[in-house]
């Protein structure tokens, strides 16, 4: 029997989101987002499909709170993802592993850590115990390691949230920043992401970056000795939204800046080519500001590059999106081909979201898929 739809019919509402396919093509693994109604918030749990469609989806992860980032091991046999299950386990009480002396309230562990769940079967484990969340993570090509990004301990500790009830207590900010806060993160000022290397079998983790930049999407070079990341390191960071694409040794040392060229420009969502000379990425040089569009670029791996624009001859918006709270805006992440001569991206056309070719030797850039598509990544 029909009925008029309600209110509460939203919360039925089921996302699939972050899709990664299997290094061998075989499977793929997503992340569901569905609705938390007592929580006043959202769940996202992790989920295996067969790529041929051949089986039904497969939930790996309960998802009690968020399940995200899930990142294939090179050789397809552990899944890396990004939990906030700890602090779900602290906070009832329990957890799975025994607290040592030294971790205080300032040093324990932020709530969303790396874990690993292996795909053949059995229990994901933390592989990370960093004093902050981690908010991204790369492996390297030999699957030994984990590039994740995270801040340091806090300068300032958190105001507690009081209760009903409870006596007040200080909880004024001092803010000497302009970019303070950021919507779904919060308060930003006393926390810098930077990059560290984590050792996959036993966790141990080398700060890789530090300041008071965001340093931020590190992608590994295909011999495993470089890092690309994107950061703002100028001096009046908080004045401009700039972004540059840096190198770093996987071993640490000086870090170069990519793209150069003097004022406002950004540059990101990067990629390296399959044979390591080349890094494509989404990016502006902000000719008239904010009005100009973003195009597909690509810059040789040395210091202060000038780089090419491949797309600049066509009229497509690369990065234009309408976002929503159901799905998240679409970015046009970048893909080589497995012979370097082109790089796939999506990107809209006529209010639909398509795949596209772009010929990094003559710049021609072609349409793969007809129709009507939301193509994300």
């Amino acid at each position: 029997m029909s009925r008029a739809p309600s209110a509460d019919d939203l919360y039925a509402l089921r996302v699939p989101v972050e899709v990664r396919l299997s290094p061998d093509g075989s499977s793929v693994v997503y992340c569901l987002k569905d609705t938390a109604p007592d929580k006043d918030g959202y769940r996202q749990s992790l989920w295996l499909v067969p790529a041929d469609g051949s089986g039904p989806p497969r939930r790996l992860t309960l998802g009690r709170k968020k399940d995200t980032s899930p990142r294939w091991s090179p050789d397809g046999r552990t899944l890396a993802f990004l939990s906030d299950r700890s602090a779900v386990l602290e906070a009832g009480g329990a957890s799975d592993r025994p607290k040592p002396a030294e971790e205080t309230e300032k040093s324990k562990p932020g709530g969303t850590q790396v874990w690993l769940l292996p795909m053949d079967g059995g229990e994901a484990r933390q592989s990370t115990r960093l004093p902050e969340d981690v908010g991204g993570l790369a492996w390297s090509p030999d699957g030994d390691r984990l590039c994740v990004v995270s801040a340091a301990t806090e300068a300032e500790p958190k105001p507690k949230r009081r209760k009903p009830g409870d006596p007040p207590e200080r909880d004024a900010r001092i803010l000497d920043r302009l970019q303070y806060m950021l919507n779904g993160e919060g308060f930003i000022y006393d926390k810098a992401p930077n990059l560290w290397i984590v050792d996959v079998a036993g966790g141990a983790a080398r700060r890789l970056t530090s300041g008071a930049s965001r340093d931020e999407d590190p992608q590994w070079s295909p011999d495993g000795k470089r890092i690309c990341f994107v950061s703002n390191r100028h001096a009046d960071a908080d004045l401009t939204w700039r972004a540059d694409l840096y190198l770093i040794d996987a071993e640490g040392g000086d870090i170069v800046r990519v793209t150069g060229g003097r004022g406002d420009r950004y540059f990101g969502l990067q990629a390296w080519s399959p044979d390591g000379r080349w890094i494509a990425c989404v990016g502006n040089r902000l000719p008239v500001g904010g009005g100009s569009r973003d195009d597909i670029w690509r810059f040789r791996p040395q210091p202060e590059q000038e780089g090419e624009n491949l797309s600049g001859e066509s009229d497509l918006g690369v990065s234009a999106a309408l976002g929503s709270d159901l799905a998240g805006t679409p970015s046009p992440h970048l893909f080589w081909a497995a012979d370097g001569a082109s790089i796939l991206f999506a990107a809209p056309i006529e209010g639909s979201y398509e795949l596209w070719r772009v010929g990094v030797e003559d710049g021609r850039v072609q349409r793969l898929t007809e129709g009507t598509h939301a193509i994300t990544r």
